[in-house]
């Protein structure tokens, strides 16, 4: 594992077992929220210590339930696992009100997001982008479409490190790209 950059190394519905067990600890008992794991994006190595992140979905429990894509830093030091970080993905509501957030993994992706997905880089010639989840819609003169994903760019034929992005696919068929990790 290189110093400092993030290896990514994603993984579906499943976890280091270490890191599944400090997850389960620290959140099966949070009051006002709840987080369902979706995928373990990979591990930093930092001053003798290692970072896991883990894309989850949140739900913030109120009188009318709200949902997010968050990405979740726990913390590995010699005398166990913390949660060093929760930081939003994608919020419900933003932007322009009109976000709503459902996740849905793998093979569950809904066909319309999936042929869309499709569609949209079926002529992609700058890497492979492979779709971890479908995380919500924007209702916005059409439909925006959000997505993780590994990206792994070609560079004169050559693999470089993967990323993980957030890739929002406009109603128009235009692709963006955001960082979520790497």
């Amino acid at each position: 594992m290189k110093l400092g950059g993030y290896q990514i190394n994603v993984q579906l519905g499943k976890m280091p077992q270490r890191v599944a067990t400090a997850f389960g600890e620290i959140f099966n008992n949070m009051v006002g929220a709840s987080y369902i794991p979706i995928a373990y994006i990979g591990s930093q190595f930092v001053n003798n210590y290692i970072n896991h992140a883990i894309l989850a979905e949140q739900t913030i429990v109120t009188g009318k339930d709200t949902k997010n894509a968050v990405l979740i830093i726990i913390n590995e030091k010699p005398q166990g696992l913390t949660l060093s970080s929760i930081v939003p993905v994608l919020e419900t509501g933003a932007p322009m009100g009109g976000t709503v957030v459902g996740v849905r993994v793998g093979n569950d992706i809904p066909d319309v997001a999936s042929n869309a997905f499709n569609a949209a880089f079926k002529d992609f010639a700058g890497g492979n982008v492979k779709p971890i989840a479908y995380l919500g819609s924007q209702q916005a003169n059409g439909v925006n479409l959000y997505f993780a994903a590994e990206c792994r760019p070609l560079i004169g034929g050559n693999n470089i490190n993967s990323s993980v992005k957030l890739i929002t696919i406009n109603s128009n068929g235009t692709v963006e790209f955001d960082d979520i990790l790497g």
